[in-house]
């Protein structure tokens, strides 16, 4: 995949450009299509371009760090894309017209393109439109916390560095020290500054073939789910301190991560996929319960009131979902079960002082 990734693009019909791959201490070796076992280093000791910058970590410093790293020491261009190594350039036109948009106005601080979504379980392509105008920061804020669509497009646009820099984006907030996935959520949190500093344009034509595979997501599914909170807060913290304040917004869009903080937790109990030890890492950071942490959050943004009645009903609502997912809250406190981490059978609360919280 990273070799048909970089070989789309070389293809693009840039001039003054380069692509930098960053190598974060990656032990892979596959077979090629040629029959020969490669790994990451091999692979891209194929390309003979000056276009290319390989860099290699010796050891694994998880997404966010390298992100931080790309923007303070490797980032050289005015702008920049952002792209997974199971991505595919599919069509270079709408880089091309997103590059002249942003030449032609200095305010803006990203274009989005439209994109496909591949998925390798349902083995469907999904095309996400964009058929927006131009938005200033607020107005792209406000649609964000709504439309699904916008949302999963992410970063997949082109940025104007000189804003990335000037925010302090792409900053990892140390979740790794306690055992947590960094990666989940900075595209987010980077989206959120950049809305403070210039508006957005969009080009209504795929540029990309988005890969979605079962990954770390569906390993760590409350993992997730904390994580990209915790990068959400903190991207509208930054937005609050310089004046960007958009409340009913926010409470939407934070009203919509409680619900996805919920099924997610469920998701971590009962999904043949996912490993406990996601759920064991959150409980050693909250020192609480799960739901009783979503619970504080909503009471602390205000999103508890009964006196809203579509609050309420989408409290209801959400419980009963848990509920009904095979009870997983009378599971989480008095249960047997077996432990996939230390192969242990038996009663855990989480008030058990053997247990760590």
């Amino acid at each position: 995949m990273l070799h048909r990734s970089v070989s789309s693009s070389l293809l693009l019909g840039l001039s003054d450009y380069e692509i930098v791959v960053i190598d974060d201490g990656s032990t892979v070796s596959q077979v090629m299509p040629d029959g020969i076992k490669r790994n990451t280093e091999e692979v891209m000791d194929q390309f003979d371009s000056p276009h290319i910058r390989y860099i290699r970590k010796i050891n694994n410093a998880g997404l966010g760090s390298i992100f931080e790293s790309y923007v303070t020491e490797h980032i050289t261009g005015e702008y920049a894309i952002f792209i997974n190594d199971d991505d595919v350039f599919i069509d270079p036109e709408p880089v091309h017209k997103a590059l002249k948009i942003l030449e032609h106005d200095p305010s803006l601080s990203i274009v989005f393109m439209s994109l496909i979504r591949r998925s390798d379980n349902k083995k469907i392509d999904q095309c996400i439109d964009l058929p927006y105008p131009p938005m200033s920061g607020k107005d792209f804020f406000r649609k964000y916390s709504e439309d699904y669509d916008i949302r999963h497009t992410a970063l997949y646009g082109i940025l104007r560095t000189k804003f990335i820099h000037e925010t302090g984006a792409m900053q990892s907030i140390g979740l790794q020290k306690y055992g947590l996935h960094d990666a989940f959520g900075i595209d987010t949190d980077l989206l959120f500054r950049l809305l403070t500093k210039g508006g957005t344009s969009f080009v209504d034509q795929p540029f990309l073939l988005r890969r979605e595979t079962a990954g770390l997501t569906e390993r760590f599914p409350v993992m997730f789910a904390y994580c990209y909170y915790q990068y959400i807060l903190r991207g509208i913290k930054y937005q609050k301190d310089v004046g960007f304040d958009e409340k009913s917004s926010v409470r939407k869009f934070l009203r919509s991560w409680y619900r996805v903080m919920l099924m997610m937790y469920n998701a971590t109990l009962f999904s043949p996929l996912a490993e406990e030890r996601g759920e064991e890492k959150i409980r050693q950071h909250l020192r609480i319960p799960f739901h009783i942490y979503l619970i504080k959050e909503m009471w602390r943004h205000g999103i508890f009131s009964f006196e809203q009645n579509d609050a309420k009903a989408w409290f209801w609502s959400t419980w009963k979902y848990a509920w009904q997912n095979k009870n997983s809250f009378t599971r989480y406190f008095f249960t047997p079960r077996r432990s996939k981490i230390n192969g242990n059978t038996g009663v855990r609360p989480f008030w058990n002082k053997g247990h760590k919280r």
